[in-house]
C-alpha cells in the first residue's frame, strides 16, 4: 500500500504557519519491504490483545464512509471560514472512500456475529495471498479505519478490501480494529509497528490463520471455532 502526503495537508500548511509541516509523511525508503518480523510472535501478540478474531469475506461497500474529522490541532489559528474551507477539504480528500461491509465466515476467538463494517478503500481486484507469511504480513502494518485517522500526512494506510475476497480481522472488545505494537528488526535496529490488523487470506487452511489458531490453542482462550452459515 502506498504512502502519501494528502494534498490537503499541504493546503492548511500554507494556512495554518507551516504547522502541518512535521506531520507531513515521508517514507523510510525500503519499509516495510526490509522489515524483518517473526509471524509466530505477531499471532502471540494479537492474539493475547484481541477480543474477536474473525474469517470474513467483503461483502459489498456503500459510500456512506465514516471519516474521522480533521484533528483540531490543525483548526486552531484558522479563522471560521478557513476552518469550515479545512474541514471540507479534508472531507474531500477521502471521495473515494467507502464502507466496507464484512460478513463473517467463522469466528476463532469472541463471541460469533454476522457482520461488521470497517472503513476504507475498495479495491477492483482481490490482493495477493501467496508467498511467505511474513512477507504478506508486512504489507498490512500500520493499517487504519478512516473513521480513526489520525490527520493530515500520517505515514499509516487505510484498510482496502475487494468484494469476494476472504480476510482474517483482530477487533477488540469496541469492535473497532484491534491497535497493539509489534516488534520489527529494521536496518539492524528493533523498531515497532502496528500489527496486521486486516490480512487476505485463502480461507481456515491459510498459513496466517493456523499460526493464529495455533497462538488461540496455546493461550488461555483455547481454540473452537464457530463456523457461519455461507
Amino acid at each position: 500500500m502506498k504512502l502519501k502526503l494528502f494534498g490537503v495537508a499541504l493546503a492548511l500548511v500554507s494556512g495554518c504557519g507551516g504547522a502541518l509541516q512535521a506531520n507531513a509523511c515521508t517514507p523510510v525508503p525500503g519499509w516495510p519491504q526490509k522489515a524483518k518480523l517473526s509471524p509466530e510472535v505477531v499471532a502471540e501478540l494479537v492474539v493475547s490483545h484481541a477480543a474477536h478474531i474473525d474469517l470474513v469475506v467483503a461483502d459489498h461497500f456503500s459510500p456512506d464512509a465514516e471519516i474521522a474529522p480533521l484533528p483540531a490541532v490543525f483548526l486552531e489559528k484558522a479563522s471560521p471560514q478557513e476552518a469550515s474551507e479545512y474541514a471540507q477539504g479534508w472531507r474531500e480528500t477521502w471521495s473515494d472512500a467507502v464502507r466496507i461491509h464484512y460478513r463473517v465466515v467463522a469466528t476463532l476467538l469472541g463471541n460469533p456475529t454476522e457482520a461488521f463494517v470497517v472503513n476504507g478503500e475498495g479495491l477492483e481486484g482481490p490482493l495477493p495471498t501467496r508467498g511467505g507469511v511474513a512477507r504478506r504480513l508486512k504489507s498490512f502494518l500500520d493499517q487504519k479505519d478512516l473513521a480513526n485517522w489520525p490527520g493530515p500526512g500520517a505515514c499509516v494506510a487505510r484498510v482496502s478490501a475487494a468484494i469476494g475476497q476472504q480476510y482474517l480481522v483482530f477487533r477488540d472488545s469496541d469492535g473497532k480494529l484491534l491497535e497493539v505494537k509489534i516488534p520489527v528488526q529494521f536496518e539492524g535496529e528493533t523498531s515497532s509497528a502496528d500489527a496486521p490488523a486486516v490480512v487476505p487470506v485463502s480461507g481456515l487452511t491459510d498459513a496466517w490463520v493456523k499460526l493464529v489458531k495455533r497462538a488461540i490453542g496455546n493461550s488461555s482462550h483455547g481454540f473452537s471455532v464457530s463456523t457461519s452459515r455461507p
